[in-house]
C-alpha cells in the first residue's frame, strides 16, 4: 500500500485565502499462500480465493468474443463459417442477428467443460481526495472530490431485471434497425443468474462528497442587534453526495469495492442530504 498526503497554501492574503489538499492511496497484493483447496466466497461466491490471484477476484464463466477462441471450441459437424460476430462484439450464430435464435456462446475450457475465469477485480487502481477551501473576507467556501478509478462490481440488479423482462437494455425503441435484438438474446446473458462476465461492470467514479458555502457576518452589523451581545454568527449550507460521474449503469458505482463486489437489492445508494447551520457565539 502506498499513500501520500499533500497540502498547500495557494493563496493567503488578507482578503484571499486558498488552501488545497490531495490524499491518494493505492494497493497491490495477492494471496501468496493458500494451505487449503481454492474456495469460492462472498455474496453468491463471486470471489475466488486462490493462491496466486489478488482477494477480491471475481470469478465466473465468460462468452466467446473472437473467432479464434470460437475455432477452437467448433460443436461436432460444424465449421467456423456457421458463426459470426455480432454487433455487441459476441460469437453468435452466423444469420441469426436480430432474431429470436441470436443468443451469446459460453467459453470453454480445454476438456470441453464451462470456463470458470477471472472476470472482475474489486480491487480499485487507486482512491484519491481532493479538498478545496477558499476563504474571501466573510465567505467561505469548501468542496471536496472523492476519485475511485478502477475496481469492478457485479450488476446483479441488471441480471434480476433481465430474468423479469424489465432491463432497460431490453428497450429497442431508439437502436438502429440493424443492431436490435431479440428479448432471448439477452435471456441468454442473464442465464439462470450464473456469476458471468456480461454483469461486471467498471466500477470508476468522481463524486461531489461535500459542498460548503458559509459567511460570516461582519461585526458591525452584530454591534446592531442585542446590544452587541452576539459576538459571532455564521452561517452555512451543506450537501453531501451531490453528484456522482460515473459510467456504471447501476445507480451507485460506489454499492461495490473489495468487500463486497456485488450490486443487488439489499444495498442502498449514498443519499444525497443537505444541511443549514447557524453557529452564534456570545
Amino acid at each position: 500500500t502506498f499513500e501520500i498526503n499533500l497540502g498547500a497554501k495557494i493563496i493567503n492574503t488578507s482578503d484571499l485565502k486558498w488552501d488545497a489538499g490531495v490524499t491518494f492511496t493505492t494497493t497491490e497484493q495477492r494471496i501468496a499462500e493458500l494451505p487449503i483447496a481454492p474456495f469460492q466466497s462472498g455474496p453468491d461466491g463471486l470471489w475466488y480465493i486462490k493462491e496466486g490471484e489478488p482477494y477480491g477476484a471475481i470469478y465466473g464463466y465468460d462468452w466467446v468474443r473472437t473467432m479464434d477462441q470460437m475455432a477452437g471450441q467448433l460443436p461436432e459437424g460444424t465449421t467456423i463459417d456457421d458463426f459470426e460476430v455480432n454487433s455487441d462484439g459476441y460469437v453468435v450464430r452466423a444469420g441469426t442477428q436480430g432474431t429470436t435464435n441470436e443468443l451469446p456462446i459460453r467459453l470453454k475450457d480445454e476438456l470441453g467443460n464451462s470456463a470458470f475465469v477471472q472476470i472482475g477485480d474489486g480491487n480499485p487502481d487507486f482512491y484519491m481526495g481532493i479538498r478545496n477551501n477558499i476563504t474571501y473576507k466573510g465567505i467561505n467556501l469548501y468542496v471536496l472530490l472523492d476519485w475511485k478509478q478502477g475496481g469492478d462490481v457485479y450488476n446483479r440488479k441488471a441480471q434480476w431485471l433481465t430474468r423479469d423482462d424489465r432491463n432497460g437494455i431490453m428497450d429497442m425503441a431508439d437502436v438502429a434497425v440493424g443492431e436490435k435484438k431479440a428479448f432471448d438474446y439477452f435471456k441468454g446473458f442473464y442465464d439462470v443468474n450464473s456469476n458471468n462476465s456480461y454483469w461486471v461492470e467498471d466500477a470508476s467514479y468522481l463524486k461531489i462528497r461535500e459542498a460548503a458555502i458559509g459567511y460570516s457576518i461582519p461585526k458591525n452589523i452584530l454591534d446592531n442587534f442585542a446590544n452587541g451581545a452576539i459576538k459571532r454568527a455564521d452561517v452555512k449550507v451543506i450537501g453531501r453526495n451531490l453528484k456522482t460521474f460515473t459510467g456504471y449503469s447501476g445507480y451507485d458505482p460506489e454499492v461495490g469495492s473489495i468487500r463486497n463486489p456485488f450490486d443487488g437489492t439489499g444495498t442502498y445508494p449514498n443519499f444525497r442530504n443537505y444541511g443549514f447551520s447557524v453557529s452564534l457565539q456570545f
